[in-house]
């Protein structure tokens, strides 16, 4: 979690399946405690490239190399059932499109042509700070 807990939990159940605890006093992944801050850099710098306020980030990171981190693959649904939270998370998708209130990004290209290099990702300003204080870390 963002606090430096974790939360054991597995894919039959969309709750923790224990209270969590303080990411140091579980030994098989205390090492990744260094690494967090860089991962929400680069998971919500990804964010900010693609234009989305939600989406699920799968960022690798290496036990032997602090730096070394990278983004596995993005989603904006993780497919896992949502069980009582499903009336909720389809109204809170809802609702900017239906209040007219949603911003959309403009492109002269299809969103699987976007290039970070030429500048043309929705926020690219932003993007490119948040790389930045990634690699300044």
């Amino acid at each position: 979690c963002r606090d430096g807990t974790w939360e054991q939990g597995d894919r039959a159940r969309p709750w923790g399946t224990a209270a969590p605890v303080p990411i140091s006093q579980v030994p098989e992944v205390a090492w990744v405690e260094d690494r967090l801050d860089r991962v929400w850099k680069l998971a919500e710098a990804v964010a900010l490239a693609a234009g989305n306020d939600q989406i699920r980030v799968d960022i690798f990171v290496s036990r032997h190399d602090p730096q070394a981190i990278a983004v596995n693959e993005i989603s904006l649904s993780s497919g896992q059932s949502m069980y009582m939270h499903t009336e909720f998370a389809t109204k809170l998708w809802a609702h900017p499109y239906l209040k007219g209130t949603f911003r959309p990004f403009p492109a002269d290209v299809p969103v699987h042509k976007l290039d970070v290099k030429s500048g043309s990702v929705p926020n690219s300003q932003a993007f490119q700070s948040a790389l930045r204080s990634i690699a300044d870390r």
